[in-house]
């Protein structure tokens, strides 16, 4: 499911951890990249 997540401010988000892929982390999420959440999955972000 492709979602965009809101920014508040500039740097926008890194991905701490998805309960779909342990490995894929410290990605940085921008206004302009959506982010694929897999079904049934969860997703932490944090502010740089």
């Amino acid at each position: 499911m492709p979602f965009r997540i809101p920014q508040f401010g500039e740097g926008g988000w890194v991905l701490e951890l998805t309960t779909f892929d342990s490995e894929n982390h410290g990605l940085v999420i921008t206004k302009e990249k959506d982010f694929e959440l897999e079904g049934r999955s969860l997703a932490l972000f944090r502010r740089p």
